[in-house]
């Protein structure tokens, strides 16, 4: 199992549609642990270890889920990155939302400088 985990990872973070929590659900099944609320609106990172003790453990991050359209439901969580040993790979997604983030961050530091 720690090959298909491992092998499977750059096909997600390189994907041109948005990955979705139940994507990797779906193929991965359970996670070993959740991290956060299990508020499908609140962030999640899945994490992923095998009982095999050299093999890395393999987390995925996910934003927020969103309301639908008519906000019936919410979509699923979309993956902003993927981390395993000390390796982090961001999504397209997972690079705008940083991007924006250091941007927001210097434009409030122009500000308080002003």
């Amino acid at each position: 199992m720690p090959i298909r985990l491992l092998d499977g990872v750059l096909p997600w973070v390189n994907s041109d549609r948005a990955v979705t929590i139940n994507d990797i659900t779906a193929e991965y099944g359970p996670a070993s642990i959740t991290f956060g609320d299990p508020d499908p609106r609140d962030p999640k990172t899945l994490g992923y270890a095998t009982q095999d003790t050299e093999a890395p453990f393999l987390v995925f991050h996910f934003e927020a889920a969103e309301p639908t359209a008519d906000a019936s439901s919410v979509e699923a969580a979309t993956l902003l990155a993927v981390r395993t040993d000390f390796k982090f790979a961001f999504t397209a997604r997972g690079r705008e939302l940083a991007r924006k983030s250091v941007s927001d961050r210097r434009e409030g530091d122009s500000r308080r400088a002003a």
